[in-house]
């Protein structure tokens, strides 16, 4: 005990009193911190510092060495860097700030990685069967209301029918998909017809059309036979005919000549080729959503190598845009040329100009007559305002005696434009 006694008498005697923390806080320094994003708070001995208007904080670090500070960013974003040492006279200080990659959006992309493409495949199939739905309740509409289109929803060689776009004398034209999902149109001859002539005109705009590919005609993509149903496949127009696009008072002057121009273009093309048309109207003629002529419907048309075809006891055409040597059938293969184009070709741009026709009757003979032996109406008593010269080069293409008319369709294109100039 002794021993023990001595020993905490030594240990007091030579232990000294701790020393009282000075309560003496360094002088504060203007730090700024040059960084991107701009620092938002200084955690510094249990305290936070909150810069002033300039962006400068007021820190108590002045005579001190290396001292460690937590800087946060207005991402939420903290980092612990080390200041430089600071003398006492020092007043300012600017410290340079690189931030770290803030991980946090990854880990959150990284959670969401899995559930992204369950989500879209979900949303994807649900738009799929909508799709599917709609289209079904479509097609289920068009059979309840008009049972005359029978293919819809059945399959001609490897196109799926759609829809029916329209129907006339000689086959019914549907909106059809092929295997690589591109839409298309699909003209079919008429089952209910056994008519040879028919077929043979079928057969030979497949013939002819087939060979076209220009701008300004519509594309024959294939063509084949599925058991009876003969087939015609076609790029798939988005537009309307020039027939629903054509006004009561005719169109402006210059989208007239326009259009005309690029008929002219088309025409030119397949006259350059060994064929004609031979029923050209605007009810044949298509423009795009864009603007652009597609000249469509080769079904009496003729080239050097088809044999020519005609109704028994008919000329073949529409009498309101039918040359007169075509009427008389005195033309041939060897005298059909590309004047008789010519012709149909006035007659559509008279109509496009004023909204009526150059030779009106009550019956179809009636009109024909008037192509034969009378003159039409002067274009300008529709619409006076239109050039002289306009009028005229429109007449000499109405000539009755196709020699009297342009000695092509590009000479009359070019005095449609010197008419305007």
């Amino acid at each position: 005990m002794r021993w023990i006694f001595v020993l905490l008498l030594c240990f007091f005697a030579w232990a000294e009193p701790p020393a009282q923390q000075a309560n003496v806080q360094a002088d504060p320094v203007s730090v700024r911190f040059a960084s991107q994003p701009p620092v938002r708070k200084v955690h510094l001995d249990d305290q936070d510092y909150s810069p002033n208007s300039d962006g400068v904080f007021r820190l108590p670090i002045a005579g001190l060495n290396r001292q460690i500070v937590t800087l946060d960013n207005a991402q939420g974003v903290s980092q612990n860097i080390t200041l430089p040492d600071v003398p006492d006279s020092q007043k300012s200080l600017e410290v340079g700030v690189q931030w770290g990659t803030d991980f946090r959006p990854f880990f959150f992309l990284l959670l969401l990685s899995p559930v992204l493409p369950a989500w879209w495949l979900r949303r994807r199939s649900r738009q799929t069967r909508q799709q599917v739905v709609e289209l079904h309740q479509q097609q289920t509409a068009v059979l309840e209301v008009d049972p005359s289109f029978p293919l819809v929803g059945q399959t001609l060689g490897v196109y799926c029918l759609e829809a029916p776009l329209g129907q006339g004398g000689m086959a019914t034209v549907y909106r059809g998909r092929g295997p690589d999902g591109v839409a298309v149109a699909v003209k079919v001859i008429s089952t209910e017809t056994e008519n040879l002539e028919f077929r043979t005109r079928f057969e030979r705009e497949i013939q002819v059309s087939h060979t076209l590919k220009h701008p300004n005609v519509v594309e024959v993509l294939n063509w084949g036979q599925d058991e009876q149903k003969v087939y015609l496949v076609l790029e798939l127009i988005d537009g309307q005919s020039l027939r629903d696009l054509l006004p009561s008072g005719g169109l402006p002057l210059a989208r007239a000549i326009e259009w005309s121009e690029s008929i002219c273009a088309a025409l030119e093309y397949a006259h350059e080729r060994g064929v004609v048309h031979r029923d050209l109207k605007p009810d044949n003629v298509m423009v795009t959503r864009t603007g652009t002529i597609k000249l469509m419907d080769f079904g009496l048309a003729r080239d050097h190598e088809v044999q020519t075809v005609t109704m028994t006891g008919q000329a073949l055409g529409t009498p309101n845009y039918m040359p007169p040597e075509q009427v008389l059938e005195k033309s041939t293969k060897t005298t059909l040329n590309p004047r008789s184009d010519q012709y149909s070709l006035a007659v559509t741009v008279y109509e496009l100009l004023c909204g009526v026709l150059p030779f009106n009757g009550e019956s179809a003979i009636a009109v024909i007559g008037k192509h034969l032996y009378e003159q039409p109406d002067s274009l300008l008593q529709h619409k006076p305002e239109l050039p002289v010269a306009l009028e005229a080069a429109i007449f000499r293409a109405l000539a009755k005696d196709p020699l009297e008319r342009f000695e092509s369709v590009a000479a009359f294109r070019q005095a449609l434009r010197t008419a305007l100039s």
